[in-house]
């Protein structure tokens, strides 16, 4: 019966949980930071305080942000762990080739994925959609994620080999040689690898075919990434155990965890600073997907609501909408509204009549986007302005105060059935 190591279990427990409050607390620094730069960029840092004392914005920002981190520091601190677990297991380096077999966790996933590229750039749409072509995709992310393994299984079996050849009075081979810390190593180097893999094929690919519009700067941010990735695995290579390396002493226990954490943060910046280096707009990029915030083309329809209108204060002072004069909601449609023909709509139908452009019966009806969409205040903007690409600031200036700062419950959208044009 095998004997179940409660010591082992509660480390590697410890260990996961930390890993999760690191990546947590990056996250949501991080996201702060983003959302921070964004609101400055469109002049609009003072709802910032309002977004982070809402307790449901923020657990939107911890959420997302704490993913994207904690997703991409695993990936680079897996090697490292690697490194821990062979260290812990008894693992001792004697030679260049051994060091170089905990190399292929991460090395094989970056082969693995340059294949891909080729396949997609160098194949026919129709052999990469054939059965063939799906076969060879398959293949390849087996031979990334699964083939560091076989080279663990073989180095071990040469290995084993040569060692009781050497003494055959040998009876029990403990550390890398025994089967029990073999288990440990090959399935953490599986672990590595499809981290690696995805990484790479998730992270790295997505932000240059999104984010990156020159195609030289593509591959360029492609190699910097492939060797920011080959050289976080060949730091964590070197802490191996050879006898020679202090960091490896359990009286350096400190020291370890900074180095084993440390080194996967450094490496993190170091990514961001080069995705900050070759894209624009950094902070739209990322806001965008999650629909933090709106661009332009999602421009629609939307009333400010008079839930809040007593009726004597529209006749004794002629208020229109929330506290605004007739006078000030024409000037405010001025930049709401959208310039479009009305050939073949019918007025005279049922359903457009309220869609006819005439002030009188749309005096609360505005055009525009959600410059920012989370929490209870809104930046809400005409489609006229635009906050992506290069301005000045004076640019920046003239069109933030185009846009409005609402609470949610005073602008709401409006169906299109109301206004089809």
């Amino acid at each position: 019966m095998t004997e179940i190591n409660l010591e082992k279990i509660d480390k590697s427990l410890n260990v996961f949980l930390g890993i999760i409050k690191l990546g947590t607390i990056l996250g949501m620094v991080f996201g702060f930071i983003v959302i921070y730069k964004y609101l400055d960029y469109i002049n609009q840092l003072g709802i910032f305080t309002s977004i982070v004392s809402q307790p449901y914005s923020v657990l939107a920002i911890l959420f997302v942000f704490g993913f994207i981190s904690s997703f991409i520091y695993l990936s680079l601190l897996a090697p490292y762990q690697l490194t821990v677990i062979a260290n812990d297991e008894g693992v001792l380096i004697k030679r260049l080739m051994e060091r170089l077999v905990f190399l292929v966790s991460s090395i094989f996933p970056i082969i693995g994925f340059l294949i891909l590229i080729v396949i997609a750039f160098y194949t026919s749409k129709e052999w990469r959609d054939s059965n063939c072509g799906e076969v060879a995709v398959f293949g390849i992310f087996i031979f990334s994620i699964f083939l560091p393994a076989v080279v663990f299984l073989i180095s071990w079996h040469y290995s084993k080999k040569r060692i009781v050849k050497k003494n055959r009075m040998i009876k029990e081979l403990k550390g890398i040689y025994s089967t029990n810390s073999l288990k440990n190593i090959v399935l953490f180097s599986i672990l590595v690898a499809l981290l690696t893999f995805f990484l790479l094929l998730v992270v790295v690919l997505s932000i240059a075919a999104n984010w990156i519009d020159d195609e030289n700067f593509q591959w360029l941010f492609l190699i910097c990434s492939l060797i920011l990735v080959a050289a976080n695995s060949l730091v964590a290579a070197a802490l191996l155990n050879d006898n020679k390396n202090k960091i490896n002493d359990n009286k350096n226990k400190i020291t370890n965890k900074i180095v084993y954490y440390g080194f996967p943060i450094l490496f993190c910046l170091v990514y961001w600073v080069s995705i900050a280096f070759f894209t624009d707009d950094i902070p739209q990029k990322l806001l965008y997907p999650i629909r933090f915030i709106e661009i332009p083309k999602d421009s629609g329809w939307y009333i400010i609501s008079n839930k809040y209108q007593r009726k004597e204060d529209f006749e004794l002072h002629g208020i229109g909408v929330n506290g605004m004069t007739t006078e000030g909601m024409e000037y405010i449609k001025k930049n709401f509204t959208r310039e479009v023909p009305f050939e073949g709509i019918d007025f005279d139908d049922e359903k457009n009549k309220c869609a006819q452009p005439k002030n009188k019966l749309q005096k609360n009806a505005l055009y525009g986007y959600m410059a920012w969409n989370l929490g209870e205040v809104k930046v809400f903007c005409p489609k006229s302005v635009e906050f992506y690409g290069k301005h000045t600031e004076e640019e920046l200036l003239l069109a933030s105060q185009k846009c409005l700062v609402l609470t949610a419950d005073v602008l709401q959208p409006l169906d299109r059935q109301y206004i089809p044009y």
